[in-house]
């Protein structure tokens, strides 16, 4: 028979939920690094499966540094821009391409404050302007158009190179009856 006074100790130190840390003694919590899918590497063809852009197949380049992967379709081939995503929302198909050249240059642009909005000056606040039906439109910043046109260039080299890749790249993936993905070869 088990007494109700006795007392069991557990070390909250090493008590670690699903992404993050939690230390009793400071009661701070601090994320983990992602680790990035194994067959996940630069210059593979993934499929998107969730948001704007579902059922596309677009280019992988690298891991951001909030754990998010960079992709790009390129832009003027399948109209996918530069985007990040969550790596649970892609299939990694074993179709790739030669991009590590690029990736060093690319590495000191893009970072995950790129994809941030400008915050626009706080002006007064008053009806007028919260009926307001014309808002006004946001820019692409000159920097991210001008990283895009020049990664399309580049990337556009590479998958000439591989026969029918850009005709693979403009296709939507999608699923029919009878087709099991569990038992398909991406």
């Amino acid at each position: 028979m088990v007494s109700k006074n006795k007392e069991v100790k557990v070390d909250l130190d090493s008590i670690k939920l699903e992404r993050f840390t939690f230390s009793a003694k400071k009661k701070i919590i601090t994320p983990e690094k992602i680790i990035l899918k194994k067959n996940l590497q630069a210059g593979k063809i993934v499929i998107v499966l969730c948001g704007k852009f579902r059922g596309k197949r677009v280019v992988f380049l690298k891991q951001c540094s909030s754990g998010l992967i960079l992709c790009t379709g390129p832009y003027c081939v399948n109209g996918v821009p530069l985007i990040r995503l969550n790596q649970k929302h892609v299939i990694v198909t074993s179709t790739s391409i030669n991009v590590e050249q690029y990736l060093e240059a690319l590495s000191d642009k893009v970072n995950d404050s790129l994809f941030f909005a400008q915050k626009e000056e706080d002006e007064v606040k008053s009806e007028e302007k919260f009926f307001e039906k014309k808002k006004p439109k946001r820019e692409l910043s000159k920097e991210y158009v001008e990283i895009q046109k020049d990664l399309d260039a580049k990337l556009l080299v590479e998958i000439e190179k591989v026969k029918y890749l850009k005709e693979y790249l403009k296709e939507y993936f999608s699923l029919r009856t009878n087709m099991r993905p569990h038992l398909m070869k991406f």
